[in-house]
């Protein structure tokens, strides 16, 4: 996932003008000042664990409820929650004003929550999200200049 943003990223990038600006600005909102890498790293796994709990948990409650046998394929039902909380998560970045991170937010929750209904567990979209975030933010930040 961490690949694809950045090569879907550097695509819209070259021919989007805004998203090169709303990246640098995201990633000033997202700066958190006095603090070492590794205190980043942690608080990133601290927020990504509590951000599926809340978001995705839901989701995989209401999976957990279903049909006992599955055909491999998500049901309607599941579509519409996964995008539902998506939706929700996506709002919530909403007040930060950044609207990169909006459509992020919605694109992301939609593929944790998917993951996490399909491997019926919140370990998997919890490490998703925690290697995602560590690699775009992190480890190899998205550039905000070509």
């Amino acid at each position: 996932m961490v690949i694809l943003t950045h090569v879907v990223y550097a695509l819209l990038a070259a021919g989007i003008p805004f998203v090169l600006p709303a990246t640098g600005e995201l990633f000033v909102l997202l700066n958190v000042v006095g603090f070492s890498s590794a205190q980043r790293a942690v608080l990133i796994v601290l927020i990504a664990s509590c951000e599926e709990l809340l978001f995705r948990g839901p989701v995989l409650a209401s999976a957990r409820t279903g049909a006992e046998h599955r055909t491999g394929h998500l049901t309607r039902k599941e579509v519409r929650r996964i995008f539902g909380f998506a939706a929700v998560y996506a709002v919530t970045t909403a007040p930060l004003g950044n609207s990169l991170l909006i459509v992020c937010a919605f694109v992301c929750g939609s593929v944790w929550g998917a993951l996490g209904v399909e491997a019926r567990s919140l370990t998997v979209p919890i490490l998703a999200h925690v290697v995602w975030d560590l690699g775009v933010l992190l480890v190899w930040p998205l550039p905000t200049r070509l």
